[in-house]
């Protein structure tokens, strides 16, 4: 058995298997059939399906965070994939389109392409997260930026804060194939906000609240990334 645990300690320390675990998975997902759309408005579907309590991602299992939904969310931003695919490699933007991040720094780069993050969210329930990023090309037309919870010595849990666990988190970008001055954009994300999320209401409640958020993070990040293509550049932060 320490056995076992010594394997599964060294393929977590081994940055380009749970790298490539994340893209395997998220790449798996996403050809699944078994998603419940949630509602299609204003050029933006969103699906949600619940995992598996014994699925493993990435040598970890999904748990408690099964009772909430994954959500999948997709729509076409008026902007080319690489002014948006930017919008994720520069922290001093991502307070344009993702609302609950009010902070993030960089706390450790793992290897050329995955670093470590630490976020702190203002609403709805002040929580922080620290979040492993990796960023892959999976050819000349796509882009795929994946994320999960880590724990990291630098990120120490701060007063008033509640740590959020995300099993999984993807945003895929792909040029559109009958514009390829637009970008067709999908995203996953499946989160255990912690707290009192986790209580029966709490979860019924953030549930209902996971299908809105990304409909929200999808029209912010197709407003920033147009910001970038008309050169009106980036939104001052705190400017709502």
């Amino acid at each position: 058995e320490g056995g076992t645990d010594a394997e599964t300690l060294a393929l977590q320390l081994d940055v380009q298997w749970v790298n490539d675990q994340l893209v395997e998975t998220t790449m798996s997902l996403l050809s699944d059939a078994q998603w419940e759309q949630v509602n299609s408005e204003f050029g933006i579907t969103v699906w949600r399906k619940y995992l598996s309590e014994d699925m493993e991602i990435a040598g970890k299992a999904i748990g408690k965070a099964s009772k909430f939904a994954c959500v999948r969310a997709s729509a076409v931003i008026d902007a080319p994939l690489d002014q948006v695919y930017d919008l994720f490699t520069d922290n001093s933007r991502v307070h344009e389109y993702n609302e609950y991040c009010k902070d993030v720094v960089d706390l450790e780069w793992l290897d050329a392409v995955t670093k470590v993050t630490h976020s702190l969210t203002g609403r709805p329930w002040s929580r922080d997260f620290v979040t492993r990023v990796h960023y892959r090309e999976i050819d000349e037309n796509t882009r795929l930026v994946v994320n999960r919870a880590e724990e990291h010595p630098r990120a120490a849990l701060q007063k008033g804060y509640t740590r959020m666990e995300m099993p999984l988190g993807a945003n895929l970008m792909r040029r559109l194939e009958s514009d390829p001055s637009k970008t067709e954009f999908t995203l996953i994300t499946h989160v255990n906000p912690g707290g009192v999320a986790n209580t029966h209401f709490g979860s019924i409640l953030t549930n209902r609240l996971s299908t809105d958020s990304p409909r929200q993070f999808l029209e912010k990040l197709g407003d920033a990334a147009v910001r970038s293509r008309t050169g009106r550049g980036a939104k001052k932060k705190g400017g709502g």
